[in-house]
């Protein structure tokens, strides 16, 4: 989750109230409900939205979210963008979405452009030294969460003296596997996280990519937190991330959607679309 941590008595009252005011089972009608607010493509070009799979369910009583939900939008078995859906503070409630494209994703509201990056979402790296991918789907599969261990993941936090420091624990299983029908440049992955609980604060992508037939494993870091973070291969810095990125601009790949918590909860008894 992306938005600082608040005093801990603060956040106990805050939780009560929700709980209290705003039944979980309504709460989790609003965050499944919502999915359907955008539709995300995986290109400029592209005229059929992409499929949506919400891949994880999380509380963080810590931060202020009694529920909360990671989703994938997955085009030709590939997640091509990811969003975290929450309510924070009893308030707000948020769609943050992060581009995990090898290209530029597009996202739309009510028929209106709202998001549309203008770079690529990930930069991969190349994992060296480790054997090609394998023929058979079983056997990549049991590669990638092989080299999952040469990695970690740190969030610094949002104090400035990084005193909020705390090492991630990775997921034993990954958020999403590919399931490539039409194998091109990407034969196969598999997305990872790194969590405090069970909220992703940072994701891991692991791919078999190449040319002509020939492939090789790469991996590229995703930020899922407005922390500052750090990403680690072999005990080597290769990424971090800055706390507090820009939120609202809608040409960067990562980029935030808020409204008042009440007037979307109202929507769920309405049935409206907001």
């Amino acid at each position: 989750m992306k938005i600082d941590a608040r005093p801990m008595m603060i956040v106990v009252l805050i939780c009560t109230t929700v709980a209290a005011d705003e039944p979980v089972t309504k709460l989790r009608r609003l965050i499944d409900d919502s999915v359907a607010w955008y539709e995300v493509f995986p290109s400029e070009e592209s005229t059929e939205p992409m499929k949506p799979i919400v891949v994880m369910r999380w509380p963080n009583s810590v931060r202020g979210s009694t529920d909360g939900a990671s989703v994938l939008w997955i085009a030709n078995g590939r997640p091509e963008a990811v969003a975290a859906i929450y309510p924070w503070e009893g308030r707000l409630f948020m769609h943050e979405f992060d581009s995990l494209s090898r290209s530029k994703v597009v996202a739309k509201r009510n028929s209106q452009v709202v998001w549309r990056p203008t770079t690529a979402g990930l930069q991969f790296r190349l994992i060296a030294d480790v054997p090609a991918p394998a023929p058979s789907s079983a056997a990549r599969l049991r590669q990638m969460k092989a080299l999952t261990k040469e990695f970690n993941a740190t969030l610094l936090g949002w104090a400035p003296d990084n005193s909020q420091r705390e090492e991630l624990r990775m997921m034993s299983r990954p958020l999403y596997r590919y399931e490539i029908d039409k194998p091109d440049k990407v034969l196969d992955g598999a997305l990872f996280a790194y969590a405090t609980g069970t909220d992703p604060e940072v994701m891991l992508v692991i791919e078999a990519f190449g040319e002509a037939g020939v492939y090789r494993w790469q991996y590229a870091f995703v930020r899922s937190s407005s922390g500052a973070l750090e990403g680690r291969f072999r005990d080597q810095l290769m990424w971090s991330a800055d706390r507090y990125p820009p939120k609202d601009n809608p040409t960067l790949n990562h980029v935030e959607f808020s409204r008042p918590l009440d007037e979307a909860l109202e929507s769920v008894e309405s049935k409206a679309t907001p």
